[in-house]
């Protein structure tokens, strides 16, 4: 299935997602859509010839974004490794070893990310601390903010900055539960960002009920400056019964001033509720949407 997808002109789109034998890659010329090879679905291709690889399943692109014709950059998630040495045995596997050199460090620490420069995608070496990159956001090839997600402990959530070369850790919650005037969802929901211009950037978390006992999720936005990140307001969702789960799924703004946050709630044994709120420069306003049962 695709889960993202990034144009540059109307006939030139690429989009991402996840398929049964790796991570799914496909570009749109205005009237088809056509599968493209990836670092990620190439492995899995090798895995079904010869019983060689260290995965089945479970990769996946889950964010793509494209600044320019010749840049776009993809994030996501891979499924579990089974052990270095097999991966460095990859590598020197011959003819194939050229692709996994770019992309081991990717593979080996559960981070992929991949590059599409207008005809063909490469891997990216990720630092052996980073998780799963999520949300993104880039206003040029130098220049994007991603969300971090991974396990439970310290440094659940952060912010990393793409410079054209390296990521770089910019902003990070203290636990999985809760950063410095901040809160992060039941350690399950990356913020959503978006930005600009160059160190432009609004990122919104996703509201904290970690008892589920509260009716009211409150959702806290932050503008990132290219160094810190300081509070931008917050905006409310109430709903009858406990809430189960409430999270921002998209963020896009057009200026400084003005910026749209949608997403949904869920409560009581089986419930939905759509909202979206909107950023003045100054404030949320927030609306909701119909109440939905399963």
């Amino acid at each position: 299935s695709l889960t993202s997808v990034a144009c540059w002109q109307e006939n030139h789109c690429v989009a991402v997602g996840d398929a049964p034998h790796g991570a799914l890659t496909e570009t749109w010329d205005g009237h088809n859509w056509t599968r493209v090879p990836n670092p990620l679905s190439d492995l899995h291709q090798r895995d079904r010839t010869e019983d060689y690889l260290l995965q089945q399943g479970g990769d996946a692109l889950g964010s793509v974004v494209c600044p320019t014709a010749t840049f776009c950059l993809a994030v996501g998630s891979m499924g579990a490794v089974r052990s270095p040495s097999q991966l460095q045995e990859l590598v020197t596997a011959g003819d194939f070893g050229n692709a996994l050199r770019h992309s081991v460090v990717a593979f080996g620490h559960n981070t992929p990310a991949e590059v599409w420069n207008g005809t063909s995608w490469r891997a990216l070496l990720i630092p052996t601390s980073r998780r799963a990159l999520e949300q993104l956001a880039c206003t040029s090839p130098r220049e994007c903010l991603a969300t971090e997600i991974g396990g439970s402990g310290p440094d659940f959530v952060r912010l990393e900055l793409w410079n054209g070369g390296t990521w770089k850790q910019v902003w990070k919650t203290s636990s999985c539960a809760q950063g410095p005037g901040y809160m992060v969802d039941e350690c399950g929901n990356a913020p959503a960002v978006a930005c600009t211009a160059n160190a432009a950037c609004m990122a919104v978390f996703s509201a904290s009920n970690p008892s589920r006992q509260a009716t009211t999720a409150v959702f806290t936005a932050g503008r990132f400056d290219g160094h810190r990140l300081s509070a931008s307001g917050s905006f409310r969702i109430s709903e009858p019964f406990p809430i189960r789960s409430a999270a921002v799924t998209a963020l896009s703004c057009s200026s400084a001033t003005f910026c749209v946050a949608e997403g949904a709630v869920s409560y009581g044994y089986c419930a939905h509720q759509a909202f979206w709120s909107s950023w003045n420069g100054t404030s949320w306003a927030t609306e909701t949407g119909p109440r939905f049962d399963c």
